[in-house]
């Protein structure tokens, strides 16, 4: 017989808060959200809510029930909220003064009441919840606040959640997909709630204790007798039907935290049957680390219920899928290695984006938009848009209002918006070309990715991050809000976010990043991190050094509230792409993607897309020897003005593509190396060749040439080279 402890946590039992929650931004959402949002509050507290631009006089304070001011204002002492379901007897009587009371670990009175054998029996109410239909609801008094379960909620519309995370009974934590205000309607009581939305809850409807106070009802629990839900002003009750479900824990609550720290996967069995604690004192029990307390018979497996333990693993998230954090993994690493990887991106498992509405925010930095001496606003009309792409702007805005992105905007400023499709995505862009003229330049100059190469210099291991909606993580300063209004045909909208298409808004993010990462930089080129805005790059020598680089990355992008998307990410890989660049210890070369969106590209027609295309080739142009020279009949025929495509422009397009297509590995630049430059001449441009000798062998560094100007082309060939 061993000695042995069990603890689990019981996914029906109720959720509370564990903390003060922070205070909603009604002002970020839409006219009709807010109106939901203020008639939820006036129902949980008994009287109207007080709304921007009411009198004060009229307001109702909710500690002392008075006229005339507000409850942060309130000259009467601090009432503390009892989290019992006694209703008060009138909606403006003062609230009682009593200490808070502690939850219950189910709907009933006890735990005892509820066991029996394998089985628990909860009280089920039959509830009609507004735009969701009819829904098996089970009361629970102990629980402050009403939760839904995600899989009832997938028609509806569901807000983001601004509120604290929920603490479950065992000391998890668990933090809602979103919230939803509804109206619930047991019988004939009725009583409206933002009730928070939890992904795949056992229970598809709780009704918690800010339900029962916004429809003045009490729960009333008296075993043997059917459970009631009074409304003692009307006198109405509602009798609770006995649902058995199976149970998924011993009646043991065991206080302690979650996992801080976990390696492997996640392992589950056909279910557990535990015993009851062999001990002679009363609960609860404390339990102290490797204390042996008692012999407990071996555990037995049953088919009452699964035992999962990923909400306890990743209490404040979405479960990531281990395919996905597998695959962002570098190929090359030993098993060892990768689950040392794992464990550190467990350990900071909060910093990646759990969706599209996690959205991080850092307060270090806001964008300021100062306008030059004798600007005035500017306002326009929306333009016409086809009816998909109509149909399309409203979904667009209506995501970004519900992210908060966005707010309803009545000030002087219009900016019209246009459709752009890319790759068969559309796009929302604004155009901002009116206010980036009228806008003040900020000096931050962007790191050069030359610099950040020649930093790399013999480094075999990297990790690549990127974050998510990088720009919409900038606060925009309140003042400058109304200058980035933009007009739909649904209405004007000002961003509370750094919107894209600002044009100091990469000097303001790499600003950020330079903040956060300051310290890091100092380190010797060998091992350390650089920042090109939302781009981050670890790199390092050996696998030691880049599990500690990794893992304080990770915490201070985590403690500077950045959120990062986990898909776009690389760790622990033997090269890594950055920059349109493919990076490794061999060198550099091309990014295979980006050559291959080239050779899509067709032949340019007019002489702006040629333009186009050299630009972009010219971004290449150190991996691919003479480049000026082959370049030369294409440039030309952009000066001229004049599109006329000949046989010398044809054959220098097509010798500039098949260098891309076998541009070489360019080796990395090392000081203690010899180092040889070779020069060339010609009447219209000059080139050079930057090599070293490196393991016994020569190797190019670089590329490098130039047209000739009009006065170069009249001096002597001695002078070229």
């Amino acid at each position: 017989m061993q000695p042995a402890t069990t603890a689990t946590i019981n996914n029906q039992s109720n959720y509370r808060q564990t903390s003060v929650p922070a205070p909603v931004r009604i002002s970020t959402l839409s006219p009709q959200e807010q109106d939901v949002r203020y008639d939820a509050i006036g129902a949980k507290h008994g009287a109207p809510a007080f709304r921007p631009g009411q009198n004060i006089e009229d307001a109702v304070c909710y500690n002392c029930r008075h006229t005339g001011h507000l409850a942060s204002r309130c000259p009467q002492p601090r009432f503390t909220h009892k989290h019992g379901t006694q209703a008060p007897s009138s909606p403006l009587s003062p609230r009682p003064h009593a200490p808070d009371q502690p939850t219950n670990l189910a709907c009933h009175s006890s735990c005892e009441d509820s066991l029996d054998g394998s089985k628990i029996q909860c009280a089920v109410v039959a509830a009609q919840v507004s735009g969701l239909g009819d829904i098996d609801a089970f009361p629970d008094s102990g629980s402050r606040v009403t939760v839904l379960s995600s899989a009832v909620t997938k028609s509806a519309k569901i807000l983001p959640w601004t509120k604290s995370p929920l603490l479950v009974v065992g000391g998890g934590v668990v933090l809602p997909s979103g919230a939803l205000c509804v109206r619930i309607s047991v019988g004939a009581i009725s009583g409206v709630v933002e009730a928070a939305v939890l992904k795949d809850n056992a229970l598809p409807l709780i009704l918690g204790e800010d339900w029962f106070q916004a429809a003045c009802a009490e729960l009333h629990v008296k075993p043997p007798h059917p459970t009631e839900i009074h409304d003692p002003r009307r006198g109405i009750t509602v009798l609770c039907s006995e649902k058995v479900l199976p149970r998924m824990a011993n009646a043991v609550l065991l206080q302690g935290s979650a996992l801080s720290r976990f390696h492997g996967q996640p392992y589950t069995t056909d279910g557990l049957q535990t015993e009851p604690l062999a001990s002679d004192e009363k609960p609860p029990w404390k339990l102290l680390h490797n204390v042996d307390i008692n012999e407990f018979p071996a555990l037995q497996t049953s088919s009452t219920a699964l035992l999962d333990i990923s909400q306890e693993l990743n209490a404040t998230q979405e479960p990531v899928e281990p395919a996905l954090l597998k695959a962002c993994l570098g190929p090359q690493l030993s098993p060892k290695e990768r689950n040392d990887i794992l464990g550190v991106l467990q350990d900071h498992i909060a910093v990646f984006a759990s969706s599209s509405r996690d959205l991080g925010l850092y307060e270090g930095v806001e964008h300021e938009i100062n306008l030059l001496p004798g600007s005035k606003p500017y306002g326009r009309q929306p333009y016409r848009h086809t009816l998909e792409d109509r149909n399309f702007i409203e979904t667009e805005t209506a995501a970004l209002l519900e992210k908060g992105i966005i707010v309803p905007s009545t000030g002087p400023w219009a900016f019209p918006v246009v459709v752009v499709s890319r790759e068969n995505k559309k796009r929302l862009c604004v155009n901002y070309i009116p206010l980036n003229r009228m806008t003040e330049s900020v000096v931050q100059p962007l790191p050069r990715a030359d610099d950040i190469m020649d930093d790399i210099a013999g480094c075999s291991l990297f990790a690549a991050l990127d974050l998510k909606f990088a720009y919409w993580q900038i606060r925009l300063r309140p003042t400058d809000q109304p200058k980035t209004a933009f007009v739909t045909h649904m209405g004007t909208f000002q961003w509370t976010r750094m919107p894209f298409g600002l044009k100091n808004a990469p000097a303001t993010f790499q600003r950020a990043m330079n903040l956060i990462f300051s310290h890091m930089k100092s380190r010797h080129s060998k091992c350390g991190v650089r920042t090109y805005l939302d781009d981050v790059l670890a790199f390092a020598t050996t696998f030691p050094e880049i599990i500690d680089l990794l893992d304080e990355v990770l915490a201070l992008l985590r403690q500077s509230g950045l959120k990062v998307s986990l898909e776009k990410c690389r760790f622990g890989m033997a090269s890594i792409t950055f920059l349109g660049f493919v990076l490794s210890a061999r060198g550099k070369q091309p990014d295979p993607q980006r050559v291959e969106a080239m050779l899509r590209i067709p032949k340019p027609q007019t002489t702006k897309e040629l333009w186009s295309w050299l630009q972009t080739a010219n971004f290449y142009r150190r991996f691919i020897p003479g480049f000026s020279k082959t370049a030369t009949p294409l440039q030309a025929l952009v000066r001229t003005g004049i599109f006329t495509w000949s046989a010398e422009c044809e054959s220098s397009f097509q010798s500039i593509r098949r260098a891309l297509i076998s541009s070489p590995i360019l080796g990395h630049f090392i000081d203690a190396a010899p180092t040889t430059v070779t020069t060339d001449a010609s009447s219209v441009a000059v080139g050079a060749v930057l090599s070293q000798s490196q393991d016994n062998r020569e190797t190019v560094i670089e590329y490098a040439s130039r047209s000739l100007t009009k006065e170069e082309k009249q001096q002597h060939s001695n002078v070229w080279e």
